[in-house]
């Protein structure tokens, strides 16, 4: 270390070594505590399930030992031999204290009478004198009384001696079980059962045999070593009679033992290895103070990248964040800020058809554009995906924003060229004017949001500026999917009507399922102010799963019909979609080839490969595909080609039009004219006059929709309106 000042290798020493020494002994530490902790939790398991062994052990042999002699209590030889006046004592030895002894390894065996007197005795298997329960019956007096008061069979512990003994005693031929009562031997004198069988060191060295334990004993006292743990061994009055020593595995010492090895051999590894990176950081110090020129030039890009958008070089939300406040904060009176939220419509459009390099070329190209339109003072910010802002500070009028939107608006129309391809785009945007529309930096963005969000709605590729109504519809419309979310819940309020489609003859051929809902406390909401609302929040999937249920239901009534259920793109791009609208099918046990699904031309030019899939899985499984609103968006002969559907509904507007406006009725015939040239189904929307329908039913229209056949009925009622429609019918018939 010639030539290193004292203070530098102070703050290695400071900020190298005592960080290293510390982590070294944190990871020492860690290791101890988790082997010690882990390997003395494995000793204390292995403990307890042993003493669980014993317990279980020590109740199953009084359980053993309860049944064993019911078994001789119940009998009605023994019964009646106990009672005799004259005891047969040979026939007893042989079949009960010879047999209890030779069959369950009964010790003792006795015989004795309501007063505790010793009528007949057994130990070993052979008969003794009867004076030989002297010594048991002083332990059991009480306990025989109270059986034989009481009839019921009483099992224990008790100390016997030296040790321990398992004890049985019952009335012969009254042994009270639950469920089952005893027997009625009330004409006979009252006999009692003892059986004793002895916890010696014969059952306790096969205890220990069976149950893997080591050195099992019975002690008197709790004289456990520190290498031995002890049970209690209680009667049931729960005086102790001693405990039962033994020495346990432990398995987690074992493995202690086995691993410490390998620990001080990884310790010693870390200590060679933090040497090892104590002197590389040694080196990598010196060589510090030649790269600082270096860092302060890194951290002045760093600075730049985390204040701005790595793809396009415009300010991030957080540099946008600080301009718009600082923007705010200057403002003058007489002053405005404008701000306009840009977010570029169908950008995932792009993505989808051109790639994703294709995609950021487009949002360069725009940042580019933008940018060329701002002054200085101005910024344009990117705040990620397709979405942009600009901040103009210093505006005299209202108008002003409205002017550069309308700058904006011009620029991204203008065609951009992406690896070979001319795309047109257009942008929606939404306007809010400090402090008109607010004056706090977060109400300002909010409120341009929801200007944005009404551009989207009203069509997009267009300006809207910040209205107090907007604020309240958001708010309405917030309402309205709560009210929504609790109505879904047990579809109280919700109902679906069914509008007919007829025939050129105005026989009724299907009909359309349209959903309605009645608000307990606003009324009717129509289906245009809560089916946008629907979509938004994504509560459209199940409210759709609901209607095409109801439909299902229907149809199932009327199999003569198809029915008509609209679908909404965002349902067509829920994965599951599909399975489980054929679900909903065969549950309600309805003909797939009955249900006709109603779909924009919307979900055909957005070529999402999920709605594609869902369509084409939906042909498969037998249902029918109406293009819903046709010629009003982006009607192409390309689509009907490359998408199979089975009928092609014309707009209401063209209908409307038929009879004033030439170029509606060369649409109408022209579309009729496509619907036969590819065979497909051709229907006429909102015929609400004879003129109408007579010009459709000439032009060859295979269908006709609206309120001249009838309005959307209840199901209760569609079977009074087909007698209606059969009464119309039948009258109009020469």
């Amino acid at each position: 270390m010639v030539g290193v000042s004292p203070d530098f290798r102070r703050r290695f020493a400071l900020h190298v070594l005592v960080p290293l020494s510390g982590l070294l002994v944190a990871i020492t530490a860690a290791l101890t505590f988790v082997v010690v902790s882990t390997t003395t939790r494995t000793d204390t398991d292995s403990i307890n399930e042993e003493r669980a062994i014993i317990q279980v052990a020590i109740a199953g042999s009084l359980r053993d030992l309860g049944a064993q002699q019911r078994s001789v209590a119940l009998s009605r030889p023994v019964a009646r031999a106990a009672a005799d006046a004259s005891l047969d004592a040979a026939w007893l030895n042989e079949n009960v204290g010879t047999w209890l002894h030779d069959m369950f390894r009964h010790d003792r065996v006795f015989i004795v009478d309501g007063s505790g007197e010793a009528l007949y005795a057994a130990i070993q298997g052979a008969q003794v004198a009867a004076t030989r329960y002297g010594d048991l019956g002083a332990y059991l007096r009480n306990t025989v009384a109270e059986v034989g008061a009481s009839g019921e069979q009483h099992v224990g512990l008790l100390r016997f001696g030296a040790q321990p003994a398992a004890v049985a005693v019952a009335r012969i031929g009254h042994v009270d079980l639950p469920g089952r009562p005893g027997h009625d031997n009330a004409d006979r004198p009252s006999r009692l059962l003892v059986n004793l069988k002895m916890l010696d060191d014969g059952y306790l060295a096969d205890l220990s045999r069976d149950s893997m334990l080591s050195d099992l004993r019975f002690s008197a006292v709790d004289d456990a070593s520190d290498a031995e743990r002890s049970i209690a061994l209680r009667q049931a009055s729960g005086e102790s009679i001693g405990y039962l020593v033994w020495r346990p595995d432990l398995p987690g010492t074992k493995m202690r033992a086995a691993i410490m090895p390998f620990m001080l051999a990884v310790l010693a590894v870390l200590v060679l290895a933090m040497g090892l990176l104590a002197r590389r950081l040694w080196k990598s110090a010196l060589r510090l103070s030649q790269s600082v020129i270096e860092l302060r030039a890194s951290e002045a890009q760093a600075q730049h990248l985390a204040f701005h958008d790595v793809l396009t070089g415009l300010p991030n939300r957080a540099l946008f964040d600080q301009r718009l406040a600082e923007a705010l904060a200057a403002t003058q009176p007489g002053e405005r800020v404008g701000l306009l939220l840009l977010d570029l419509d169908r950008f995932k459009q792009v993505n989808d058809t051109l790639g994703h390099h294709a995609g950021d070329a487009y949002l360069k190209q725009a940042a580019m554009r933008l940018s060329a339109l701002a002054r200085p003072g101005d910024t344009v910010a990117r705040l990620g995906g397709d979405e942009f802002v600009l901040i103009r500070p210093g505006m005299a009028e209202r108008t002003d924003a409205e002017d550069l939107a309308c700058a904006v608006a011009a620029a991204i129309r203008k065609p951009f060229h992406l690896r070979g391809n001319e795309i047109f785009g257009s942008t929606s945007i939404g306007i809010a004017v400090a402090p008109d529309d607010a004056q706090d930096r977060v109400d300002l963005m909010r409120r341009a949001d929801i200007a944005m969000y009404a551009a989207k709605r009203e069509g997009r590729d267009r300006f809207r500026c910040f209205e107090p109504d907007m604020d309240e519809t958001v708010k309405k419309r917030q309402v309205i999917a709560d009210e929504l979310r609790i109505a879904l819940l047990d579809a109280k309020g919700l109902d679906v009507h069914y509008q007919p489609q007829v025939n050129p003859s105005g026989a009724i051929v299907g009909l359309e399922a349209l959903v309605r809902w009645t608000h307990p406390v606003r009324g009717a909401i129509t289906p245009d102010e809560f089916i946008p609302v629907a979509e938004e929040t994504g509560l459209i999937v199940p409210l759709g799963e609901w209607i095409l249920r109801q439909a299902c239901g229907t149809a199932r009534q009327w199999p003569g019909l198809f029915m008509a259920v609209n679908l909404s793109p965002v349902q067509l791009r829920s994965p599951d979609f599909a399975l489980r609208a054929i679900e909903i099918v065969e549950a309600g046990h309805c003909n797939p080839s009955q249900i006709e699904l109603e779909v924009t031309e919307g979900i055909l030019v957005g070529d999402d490969p999920v709605s594609n899939l869902a369509l084409a899985r939906l042909r498969r499984a037998g249902f029918k595909v109406a293009l819903d609103d046709f010629g009003t968006g982006y009607s192409s002969l390309s689509y009907l080609r490359r998408f199979e559907v089975d009928k092609i509904k014309i707009d209401r507007s063209f209908t409307q039009n038929l009879c004033s406006d030439a170029n509606s009725a060369a649409i109408v015939g022209s579309v009729v004219a496509l619907g036969r040239a590819m065979g497909i189904t051709v229907t006429a929307e909102g015929v609400e006059t004879t003129h109408q329908m007579t010009a459709l039913v000439d032009a060859g229209c295979d269908e006709l929709q609206g309120f001249l056949f009838s309005r959307a009925v209840p199901a209760s009622c569609l079977a009074a309106l087909f007698k209606e429609r059969e009464v119309a019918l039948a009258a109009s018939l020469p």
